[in-house]
């Protein structure tokens, strides 16, 4: 990420998922809506903390010159 700022004028990032992987055993279960939804809650918190969203399993990286 910091060597496309170089390169482009414009570079944004989006983290997602970081606690939700948690929820993937019970994708079959009843509680899995539950569950997800919870954990979506807990990591729209979480990843306010410095750092934390470098730990998420998804990124979407746009980059515009």
């Amino acid at each position: 990420i910091k060597k496309a700022k170089k390169y482009f004028s414009r570079v944004s990032v989006d983290y997602y998922h970081l606690l939700t992987l948690f929820a993937v055993p019970f994708r079959n279960t009843p509680i899995f809506k539950p569950m997800l939804s919870i954990l979506e809650a807990f990591d729209s918190i979480i990843m306010r903390i410095p750092g934390v969203r470098l730990m998420c399993w998804q990124v979407v990286i746009r980059m515009e010159k």
